[in-house]
Parts: structure tokens; sequence; C-alpha cells
């Protein structure tokens, strides 16, 4: 019964609004017509042939979102419950990566007693006055997992870039399941300011090269991509409620987090 109302609950909230709008608005105008418009007097020549035609149009119209949601959503709906703790995991794992170098610096800025908290809303001048404050060549709290020596801060920052472009290139091998919210979020990280200014760096300098003496000139790019991966995680958030997904990748990792509005 769990899994019948998961699916109820799925299909209903991924089927456009308009097409609920039409198909209910077209039911509602059908049960007006029975109810009251056919017991009202013939006004004018034609009006009842003109009735008979309203009705046959919304009368196909209800029938056209029956089948719309028997035949197309359900079924899609279908396939994507079994992938939908592997697609959510995915968006954690960019999630993680989009923000795992602020909560890092922030880490190393301010730990005390082993923890330390962002503010309840990060905003670009935070990013910038904790950037300011970082050397992109000193160590930071990362390992080059090919040569197990601690990474630059400028080289982690480097390696969350190209570890959210391969998860999104792993979310992308079921873009045919995607729910239409899902691809513009997705490129807008992929093809974000800071990912590439990161990669035209790395072409330049490479991973472990020498760069500026702080980091305040990636923090107004980082902050915009900051912000995208809080608005996947938003969105994560409600696909995992839709699909009835438990558990998340390091979902303390996020606690708190909270999107600027503009």
């Amino acid at each position: 019964m769990r899994n019948f109302r998961i699916l109820v609950f799925a299909v209903w909230v991924t089927t456009p609004r308009v097409v609920h709008r039409v198909g209910w608005g077209s039911l509602a105008l059908l049960i007006l017509k029975a109810l009251w418009l056919d017991r009202i007097p013939e006004l004018l020549s034609g009006s009842y042939e003109l009735g008979v035609i309203v009705q046959n149009v919304l009368s196909s119209m209800v029938a056209a979102y029956i089948f719309f949601v028997i035949s197309y959503q359900l079924p899609l709906v279908l396939e994507r419950i079994p992938v939908a703790p592997t697609i959510a995991m995915l968006m954690d794992q960019v999630v993680h990566q989009v923000t795992a170098t602020l909560h890092e610096i922030n880490f190393a800025a301010h730990s005390k007693d082993g923890s330390a908290s962002l503010p309840s809303t990060v905003t670009e001048a935070f990013i910038m006055d904790l950037f300011s404050k970082t050397d992109p060549n000193s160590d930071s709290s990362r390992y080059n997992t090919r040569t197990m020596a601690r990474a630059s801060w400028l080289g982690s920052m480097m390696d969350h870039s190209a570890r959210s472009v391969k998860y999104i290139d792993h979310l992308w091998r079921y873009s045919r399941l995607f729910e239409s919210e899902m691809p513009a979020l997705l490129e807008a990280i992929r093809f974000s300011g800071h990912i590439r200014s990161l990669d035209d760096l790395r072409d330049l300098i490479g991973e472990s090269g020498r760069a500026n003496s702080d980091m305040s000139a990636w923090a107004s790019a980082y902050y915009r991509h900051y912000q995208l991966g809080l608005r996947l995680q938003e969105y994560g958030a409600r696909y995992r409620a839709r699909y009835a997904v438990t558990g998340s990748f390091s979902s303390g990792y996020f606690e708190g987090a909270k999107l600027e509005c503009a």
C-alpha cells in the first residue's frame, strides 16, 4: 500500500501543472454542463448543436488527459523509481563537490574543538573575506590521491571542480529519466564561470602550479557556483521526497546551509 501511495504521489507531482489544469478543468466544465447548462432552455437557434460540439471537445480533452497519465506518465515514473536512489546519490555527490571548498577553507580558518559552522546565510562578502585570507599555494586539508602529498588549496579546489564534472557526466547517463528542472541545474553548474576559469587555469599552470598570493580572485565566481550547488541541493530534497528516497550522501555535511535570496 505504501508503494502504491508513493507511485500515485510521484505520478501526480511529476505531471505538468498545465496538463492537470486542462484535464480537471475540462472535467469540471463537463459536469457543469450536465448538471446545469443542459437544463437551461435553448435561447438561440443552434445552441444545442453547439453544446454537443463543446461536450465532445471537452470529453476528448478529459480522455486525452487520462491517456497521457496512464500511458506516458505512469510508465515513466515506474522507470524512475528503481533508479531514483542512484540519481539522488549522484546529485548529492555533485552538491558535495560544489560546496566542499567553502566548508574546508572555513574549517581550516575557524575550527574550534574540531568543528566550524558556516553562517546561516553565506554571502559573497563572507566568501570574499575568507578567500582573501587563504593562500592558494599553501597546504589544504586534502591529500593528492596520486602522490599522497597534501594538495594546495588551489589544487584541492581544482580537484573538487573536476569531480563535480565527473558526477554530472555520470548523471547524464540517466538523462532519459530526468525531470524537466534537473538538466538546467546540472548544465548551469557544469558550465559555471568558476569551473570554466579553473579549467583554463589548469591548462596554464597544472594542478600544483603556483598561483596568486590569495584566493580573492576566485571568490565571486565561486559564490555564484556555490549558490547553484544549493539550488541543486534544494531540488534534490524535493526529488527524494517525491520518490521516497531515504538517506543521503554525507547528509550532515550540508546541515544548516541556506540559499541566499536575491
